[in-house]
């Protein structure tokens, strides 16, 4: 891998000026020895800058590709959820209708256990609902953690860029004074280089273990909460039953 600091002193007493706007002079290196050096160092610095460029757009490419799987896994689990109540719910209602068409000449006085009924049916549902959406802000809180996480190597490596262009322009622009002022601004900024890139290197590594870990909790407190529902569900129709075989065992005798 090149480095800043690799032709330093091949850089002394170059510098970088531009012709003046609107005129038909070509921009040009002007030095004391030849221009061609001082063009492949400069060659040399973008394709450091290129390669920092490719490396965060790559990343940023791979985290939003990666987050955005888990928002959809996220919003398709919801959907299960409510489908899975909806159809819960539609299955109890049926099991107490019933029950109840078993025995419609003491309409009056299953009414309470209708009533008892519908107040066990909406706080199985409130309780559901509630526990989905704890597993659904736990499950968020987390990706965006993880996704801020991920950030931060992204946006330094931003950054480092935007500095490095404007420390050599600086450098470049330093008459007979260049290696001076690369080994004392860029030294420093080749080792975060390095840095950054490791950082970077190690994203998805981390960060896609991370998010299916987050992914199979948020699935596992889901089951779990369809488990209370299915057993609230039958307790609540078992209590029904119960109710009404109570009714018409006081209306047999």
């Amino acid at each position: 891998m090149l480095t800043f600091l690799k032709h330093a002193k091949r850089l002394e007493h170059h510098y970088l000026i531009k012709g003046p706007p609107n005129s038909r002079t070509r921009k040009s290196f002007v030095h004391d020895d030849t221009s061609k050096g001082v063009n492949d160092e400069i060659k040399s610095v973008q394709e450091i800058l290129r390669k920092v460029k490719l490396k965060t757009e790559s990343k940023m490419h791979h985290v939003n590709k990666m987050f955005s799987k888990a928002t959809e896994n996220v919003n398709d689990a919801i959907k299960k959820s409510n489908k899975i109540l909806s159809e819960k719910l539609d299955r109890n209602e049926k099991v107490v209708s019933d029950i109840m068409k078993k025995v419609t000449s003491q309409s009056t006085q299953l009414k309470d256990c209708i009533d008892k009924y519908k107040g066990d049916v909406y706080n199985a549902r409130n309780d559901f609902s509630h526990e989905i959406k704890d597993c659904n802000k736990n499950a968020i809180i987390a990706l965006e953690g993880i996704k801020s996480n991920c950030e931060v190597p992204i946006k330094e490596a931003q950054e480092f860029k935007a500095n490095v262009k404007h420390l050599l322009k600086q450098c470049l622009q330093t008459k007979g004074a260049t290696t001076k002022c690369l080994t004392d601004k860029m030294n420093e900024m080749v080792t975060r280089y390095n840095e950054i890139f490791e950082k970077l290197n190690e994203i998805p590594k981390n960060t896609d273990s991370l998010v299916l870990k987050n992914i199979k909790d948020m699935t596992d407190c889901h089951q779990e909460a369809h488990r209370k529902l299915q057993k609230n569900l039958q307790e609540i129709v078992e209590k029904t039953e119960k109710c009404v075989s109570t009714i018409k065992a006081r209306f047999s005798t």
